[in-house]
């Protein structure tokens, strides 16, 4: 896991900056919190090209040196990711007679792409944003994963090209940026959908069923994810998803720790202390940061390179527990992202007419709101985090579903909940969906002062919302980032007025923190 940039320039190109080395080195230098401090920089030039990466090692920690160079044909490769099946392809590869220097995943993307071209991307279960380069023809090849858990950012300035982990890499260059789409690659100045996600609904399988292969899934989805030597952190708000996630890397890993935001009292302490207590699991307790809370802001939008009030202030309460992951020396953290928006979480699918048009709305926009605040906020603490409910093998069965498996009686995500309903106890799988602003007791605080601040709003970047999202939208102008023309989030489908779930969810705790077993 790693911060990737390059610069490819054509032969004859006079856009190009003088040294072109020096300007891939101020671009990873704004990434530096990508990679370890001893892996800064990696990188190699070419007569008109420059890669680099700042390295996070995970696998083959002290042999995965990047850029990976083939001395065959050629081709250089940076990579930013995991592959979770790299051990059944690498197998595959080598019995179709391809042969390898080592273990990495860096290595076998690389080996895949030169043996199978860019049919390997739809064998890839894994995170992942990486470019090939071909010094022989100055030709480049860059791809996402199939959801956009891993970021990647291009934009291009005369005939010079340019390519990031992140936008602030790309800030003094240029404003006017594109991203890799999810599930798309980047080939001849065009980029091109390998995956699309499916429409179609499975009406074939029955509830129960559907219920046990979710558990098997889940289960697989999470061991794949945990298959390492180093220590593993979960971010643990005392809900539903993360209490999968938590208990499930307990089973398949020894070294698991609970990181949980809140301030004393908070229902989510109340839940996760106590799910950790009959585990056996070690909890830490993370509270938010509120000195300077306007500074606070600001730096928090220009790390998370958001300007949604909602993905601000989950931006600054998760990074709590990244920060404490980080002075820990954790560098592998799980999460339970993703799973709100693919079994219908959200109180939303209760009261909209078409539950599936909301499903596919938020699974598609998971790339540049949550997907994207979890990338910024553990890389910006040196933590790679890992999303399990968005394993390829889960999230292809799971979209498949009729909605009613989902939304049932007063339940949202009453799949999930039956699938686990034997391994994890009531007071967990009937906890209701909290936002974690409010689960941890931060609530609107950020929206406040957002609210109070004092930008310049005769020239509204959304004249018709209010001044939170503007207040926020300017400063992320500000800091140099360009702003779409519209809102990635929509009032009603991804957030109430005020920014959070509905009280209903508080009373619903309370009513299970005093009853613990109260059945219905």
């Amino acid at each position: 896991m790693c911060g990737i940039a390059a610069i490819f320039e054509t032969p004859t190109s006079s856009d190009g900056p003088r040294d072109i080395e020096a300007t891939l080195l101020e671009m990873l230098g704004k990434i530096s919190h990508r990679g370890a401090a001893e892996r800064f920089g990696e990188r190699f030039i070419f007569s008109n090209a420059a890669i680099g990466t700042n390295r996070l090692p995970i696998v083959e920690r002290e042999e995965n040196n990047q850029p990976f160079i083939d001395k065959i044909s050629g081709h250089a490769i940076i990579f930013n990711g995991e592959i979770y099946n790299l051990d059944e392809l690498r197998l595959i590869l080598l019995s179709q007679g391809v042969e390898f220097l080592g273990c990495s995943d860096t290595e076998l993307v690389l080996r895949a792409y030169i043996h199978w071209g860019r049919s390997c991307l739809n064998r890839f279960n894994g995170i992942f944003a990486f470019i090939i380069y071909s010094p022989e023809d100055n030709t480049v090849f860059a791809a996402r994963d199939r959801l956009g858990v891993k970021p990647l950012y291009w934009a291009q300035v005369g005939s010079v090209l340019y390519f990031a982990s992140e936008l602030k890499a790309l800030i003094g260059l240029t404003n006017k940026t594109q991203d890799i789409l999810p599930g798309y690659y980047w080939e001849d100045g065009r980029q091109k959908a390998y995956y699309l996600i499916s429409e179609s609904i499975e009406r074939q399988l029955d509830c129960k069923s559907a219920v046990t292969k979710c558990n098997e899934l889940l289960h697989l989805s999470v061991k794949r994810q945990v298959n390492t030597d180093l220590p593993v952190g979960v971010v643990f708000s005392g809900g539903l998803d993360s209490a999968i996630i938590l208990y499930l890397a307990n089973l398949y890993h020894n070294n698991v720790t609970a990181y949980t935001v809140g301030v004393a009292g908070s229902s989510d302490v109340i839940f996760a202390q106590r799910l950790c207590k009959e585990l056996g699991i070690k909890i830490v307790v993370c509270d938010v940061e509120r000195a300077d809370l306007m500074q606070s802001i600001r730096a928090y939008i220009y790390v998370s390179e958001q300007f949604e009030p909602v993905d601000i202030t989950d931006a600054l309460t998760i990074n709590a527990a990244f920060s404490r992951m980080k002075e820990d020396g954790i560098r592998i953290a799980l999460s339970g992202d993703g799973s709100d928006e693919l079994f219908a979480g959200y109180d939303f699918f209760q009261g909209v007419s078409d539950r599936r048009a909301l499903q596919l709305h938020k699974v598609r926009n998971l790339y540049r709101t949550d997907l994207q605040r979890v990338d910024r906020m553990s890389m910006f603490n040196t933590v790679e985090c890992r999303v399990p409910f968005l394993d390829k093998d889960l999230f292809d069965f799971i979209i498949s579903l009729p909605m009613e498996f989902h939304v049932r009686d007063y339940f949202t995500k009453a799949l999930l909940r039956d699938a686990f309903s034997l391994e994890l106890p009531d007071y967990i799988t009937r906890r209701p969906k909290m936002r974690m602003s409010e689960g941890s007791g931060i609530g609107g605080l950020i929206f406040d002062v957002l609210q109070s601040m004092n930008e310049s709003l005769d020239n509204k970047p959304f004249p018709l919302e209010d001044d939170a999202v503007n207040n926020a939208a300017l400063i992320f102008q500000e800091l140099g980032f360009g702003l779409p023309t519209s809102r990635y989030k929509i009032q009603g489908l991804d957030y109430h007025s005020g920014g959070w779930t509905t009280s209903k969810t508080a009373d619903v705790d309370k009513n299970l923190i005093s009853h613990p077993t109260i059945q219905g």
